[in-house]
């Protein structure tokens, strides 16, 4: 195994432990292990990159790795009532969107790996932030104005990636059908 494939392996077992600390309302050690899994989500891909050791296991790997974190602290904190339900509803949506779209595009018989794009990575990287900026807030009194500033940022960049990636998709569609 390549050391971006476990830095991936370790985000995905990282995520239970943040869901067990956001779950007992310790947000300390929840915002320390999501540090640590973001972290880890910036450096597989440089590492995979630097090395040239990308993978098949990996190009698979890592984005549902993104969405087990992501997609599970989103539902957990707008459970706990510390993110908007209309946010997560609106994550969930674009990384269920984009699972079943490219899910379609593969038995069509599409085989090229589809590359994320710079509107995507920003997105999640938006939504990483949103999560430490929640879970900062329930340790340090944060301005109300500022996680609501990052909710709709948030909110807007996942409805427009959301819609690049359909869009990218209806094409792919188009183009396997000519």
């Amino acid at each position: 195994m390549n050391i971006p494939n476990f830095l991936t392996l370790l985000r995905i077992a990282l995520t239970p432990l943040i869901l067990t600390s956001i779950s007992k309302g310790n947000f300390k050690e929840a915002l320390v292990l999501f540090g640590v899994a973001g972290v880890t989500d910036a450096l597989d891909g440089m590492v995979a990159r630097a090395t040239r050791g990308e993978t098949s296991l990996g190009a698979f790997l890592d984005p549902m790795a993104d969405k087990f974190l992501l997609d599970s602290s989103y539902l957990l904190l707008s459970l706990k009532d510390l993110v908007p339900h209309y946010l997560t509803l609106a994550v969930l949506s674009r990384d269920f969107t984009i699972v079943v779209g490219f899910g379609f595009i593969w038995i069509l018989g599409k085989t090229e790996r589809p590359k994320p794009s710079y509107l995507g990575k920003a997105t999640g990287a938006l939504q990483i932030i949103t999560v430490i900026v929640v879970l900062l807030g329930e340790e340090w009194l944060l301005p109300g104005w500022l996680k609501t500033s990052f909710f709709n940022v948030t909110l807007l960049l996942t409805m427009v990636s959301g819609i690049q990636y359909i869009l990218f998709g209806l094409k792919l569609i188009s183009l396997r059908q000519t």
